[in-house]
């Protein structure tokens, strides 16, 4: 980079203070409404903790930030895995119904045969002079 080191800006994804040539200035893309030549003067005078405690500052409200846009989505998905539940049990329902009337059809039709077969039998016996 010709001498640059972006190690602490935001470009690096390492908060709003950068290093630049080996001056350190604060970054006008992480701070609106700012001038910048308040910044740089604001960055010479401060000490590296300073500096260092600002990064931190601004890294750990960046985390929070990310941190709740990833609650929202946790959230989001927690409704949908819900509402996928609740349509399981609907489709359960369902189902168990649907097997109940067929095994209910299913039992008429194996009775109906069975009395057939039953009249059938007892028919051929009376015809036959058994009974």
């Amino acid at each position: 980079m010709g001498g640059s080191d972006f190690a602490g800006s935001s470009l690096a994804g390492g908060g709003g203070w950068a290093k630049v040539t080996g001056e350190v200035f604060w970054d006008p893309t992480a701070v609106r409404k700012n001038n910048i030549k308040d910044q740089k003067d604001e960055g010479k005078n401060m000490s590296t903790s300073e500096i260092n405690l600002r990064q931190y500052n601004n890294i750990v409200a960046a985390l929070e930030g990310e941190n709740r846009r990833l609650m929202d989505s946790v959230k989001e998905l927690e409704m949908v895995i819900d509402k996928m539940k609740q349509e399981k049990k609907i489709m359960k329902r369902r189902h168990r119904l649907e097997i109940r009337v067929r095994d209910g059809k299913e039992l008429c039709i194996v009775m109906f045969v069975g009395a057939f077969a039953i009249g059938y039998v007892v028919a051929a016996l009376i015809t036959r002079g058994f009974i």
